[in-house]
């Protein structure tokens, strides 16, 4: 009996066991595999809308009225600030104004005076020594003129033997009377061409004296007074104009003169020139243009001089040869 019962008592404790085991794999078959994900607090008072309007839609949007969409934020494109370059440039003063070209250098006069010079004071005879290029034939002429433009005295001189260069020494004495005790003159020396017209001229002013002691003084240079640049020597010019330019040292007036003087002594051109008075003893430069009248192709001296008192007294004198044509 006791046995028994011992036995009886072991199955019931297995029956329980059992039962409670098949009890507990009921209850967690039940239970989900996996928490749900819990909504930020923030994003409940949406969460509860959405589920109201899924569950009544009439609760949406108020009959008539039409929503609003929310505007999308326009982001402000970012701002990247550009670095200027540093000049590395130093601060100057402004450029300074062009230049003015300079003269062309001036040669030595065709016609040199190295005595008597300028504004001497002379008696007679007129001890005169030049340096120069003759003209035709090797003449050239001195002239001494008085304060009223008269011829005091005159003399033709032929200079046969030149130098390389075509320049001749000129020593000569020349004589002259005057009735007052002292006047103004003037020592002109000219080379003629083959037709007698004047190839070049040169003067200085004098101081003639009839009685007391000269006072010669030098030179102050030998430079040519007038300057042809254009056109140059033996030039064909057409079409009845000729441009004229060179540079020129005035020494009273402003004003010069430039002709074109045919073989036979005929003026087929003329024109009068001005050229701005320069600082005492430096150069201008001065361009002119010459009209002229041919029929037909014809040879021609362009003479370019500068006269005193209006220009009744010729004291310099450059000249060139040119072809003229229609």
């Amino acid at each position: 009996m006791r046995a028994n019962r011992i036995l009886w008592q072991k199955g019931l404790a297995w029956a329980l066991y059992l039962a409670f085991s098949l009890f507990l794999s009921a209850c967690q078959s039940l239970l989900p595999t996996s928490m749900p994900t819990l909504i930020p607090v923030e994003y409940l008072p949406t969460a509860i809308a959405l589920t109201l309007v899924a569950a009544n839609p009439s609760l949406a949007s108020p009959a008539g009225v039409t929503e609003t969409p929310a505007p999308t934020p326009t982001l402000e494109p970012s701002y990247t600030p550009t670095l200027e370059p540093i000049s590395t440039a130093t601060a100057t003063s402004p450029p300074p104004p062009p230049a003015v070209a300079p003269l062309p250098s001036i040669p030595e006069a065709k016609i040199r005076i190295r005595s008597p010079g300028d504004l001497s004071r002379v008696a007679s005879p007129i001890t005169i020594n030049a340096y120069l290029r003759p003209g035709d034939e090797g003449k050239v002429i001195i002239e001494l003129l008085g304060e009223d433009r008269r011829v005091v005295s005159r003399q033709i001189k032929v200079l046969p033997w030149v130098d390389k260069d075509g320049f001749a020494s000129l020593y000569i004495k020349l004589d002259f009377e005057i009735s007052a005790t002292a006047e103004a003159g003037r020592l002109v020396i000219s080379s003629p061409d083959e037709f007698g017209r004047t190839k070049w001229l040169n003067s200085v002013p004098l101081i003639l004296i009839s009685l007391g002691e000269p006072d010669i003084i030098p030179p102050v240079d030998t430079l040519e007074t007038i300057v042809i640049q254009q056109p140059p020597p033996r030039t064909l010019v057409q079409g009845g104009t000729l441009l004229v330019h060179g540079t020129i040292r005035p020494s009273s007036d402003q004003y010069f003169m430039a002709q074109l003087i045919t073989t036979d002594g005929r003026v087929v051109g003329k024109r009068v020139g001005n050229a701005p008075f320069p600082a005492e003893g430096s150069f201008t430069s001065f361009t002119v243009e010459v009209p002229y009248s041919v029929t037909e192709p014809t040879e021609a001296r362009l003479v370019v001089w500068e006269g005193e008192g209006g220009f009744s007294n010729i004291v310099h004198l450059s000249s060139v040869e040119v072809m003229l044509s229609p």
